[in-house]
């Protein structure tokens, strides 16, 4: 074999074997504190404003929608820091969507703060999309602890009891785009009784991550045979 097809096969085997197990796990692709990239509070409107991701690989955005024109979206203290994203208003189907681009990453998860106001709503869950048009249950739905003593937010101190962490469906791995929307599942209230236009609820610190996506050993080795191939035809 000549010294030219040696080189080429050694740094091709160099290369599939340059990232070692785990390596390329827990990659945040976008990130919202909401403290670099602060949204000015918004009176009477259906769409809240839109948050640029402040860290991550990729453009992320976050907004939110409401059925009620009169609902208003300010940043109070977030879960250990000066600022979230907060709104009045909420009804049933109404949400926070967050989305941001997933092509060359699987095993994704999504990672946020959230809390409500005593009549705010309670119950959530995680929908996801590629087109933003069609979203589907992701299979994650949750209660959240009103924003009240012992567990209030406040701008020094964070609360774990708040955060929630999700796995997200294998549809959304290498996407160009995904939506994330965090949807209000029934009308009751963070106390238990019935959600009140007053009640508000807020996010904060929300991640999307995922992994390297490597190549499965089926495809390195359809890999190698076509370099073969192409060595033999090189002869």
């Amino acid at each position: 074999m000549s010294s030219f097809k040696l080189r080429f096969l050694a740094t091709l085997v160099v290369a599939v074997a340059m990232v070692p197990a785990g390596a390329n796990a827990g990659i945040i692709l976008a990130q919202w504190t909401l403290e670099t990239n602060t949204p000015a509070d918004l009176s009477n409107s259906t769409t809240g404003p839109t948050v640029i991701a402040e860290a991550g690989v990729n453009l992320g955005l976050l907004s939110g929608s409401h059925t009620s024109a009169s609902s208003d979206w300010t940043t109070p203290a977030g879960n250990g820091s000066a600022n979230s994203y907060s709104s009045n208003e909420w009804a049933l189907g109404d949400y926070y969507v967050a989305s941001t681009s997933t092509v060359g990453y699987d095993t994704l998860t999504l990672t946020f703060d959230a809390t409500s106001s005593n009549t705010g709503p309670r119950d959530f869950k995680i929908q996801g999309s590629t087109d933003g048009i069609n979203f589907s249950d992701t299979g994650f739905s949750y209660s959240i602890v009103a924003n009240a003593a012992p567990n209030s937010w406040n701008a020094t101190t964070t609360l774990p009891i708040h955060t929630y962490t999700t796995p997200l469906p294998f549809s959304l791995d290498n996407q160009g785009s995904i939506q994330l929307r965090m949807v209000v599942l029934t009308t009751v209230s963070a106390n238990g009784g019935v959600l009140a236009l007053g009640g508000t609820h807020r996010i904060d610190n929300v991640i999307i991550m995922g992994d390297l996506a490597i190549p499965e050993p089926a495809s390195i080795a359809l890999m190698f045979s076509c370099v073969g191939a192409l060595l033999v035809c090189r002869r």
